[in-house]
């Protein structure tokens, strides 16, 4: 006999990793992945005529240049191939098509404690349950900091946070 469920969260998540907050002006573009783009990371958007983004090559050391994006998620494809994070996100693999966020607010997986208002650091080096493009409030070696990106809520320790990308 199967046992009834009696406890409940009290509240649900408030978003999960790569998905949209639908707060303020956006600006969404979509192309299509050259090689895998994880979901909730920032990535290359690359010229208009090569419809195409990648993920932030490994020893990426400016963003000179560069067009960032989100990569977000599509809650109309499942299953997304595993990550190789904790965050269970999955990313998007070499052809598929990529909603892209360069204006707008986004919920991600930060990989330490963030601070709201304070700039976001896009990581160019990958490393062990880190993928290049996820974000950490604060310099450190192997990030980047984002030109117009910051963060809208604080957290503690890894874990969902809300930035906005003007």
């Amino acid at each position: 006999m199967q046992i009834p469920q009696t406890t409940y969260n009290e509240f649900p998540a408030a978003g999960k990793n790569g998905m949209r907050t639908k707060n303020g002006p956006e600006r969404i573009e979509s192309r299509m992945a050259s090689g895998a783009v994880q979901v909730g990371a920032f990535c290359f958007m690359n010229l208009p005529a090569d419809d195409q983004c990648e993920a932030i090559p490994d020893s990426t050391s400016s963003f000179a240049g560069k067009l960032l994006a989100l990569a977000l998620e599509n809650p109309n494809r499942s299953p997304m191939a595993t990550a190789a994070s904790d965050s269970g996100s999955g990313q998007f693999s070499d052809g598929d098509d990529v909603s892209l966020m360069t204006q707008g607010e986004a919920w991600v997986y930060a990989e330490g404690a963030c601070t709201a208002g304070n700039p976001v650091y896009v990581r160019c080096l990958k490393a062990s349950n880190s993928w290049t493009g996820q974000v950490k409030d604060g310099a450190a070696t192997n990030f980047v900091q984002h030109p117009t990106a910051v963060f809208k809520t604080t957290t503690t320790g890894a874990g969902l946070v809300k930035i906005k990308v003007a």
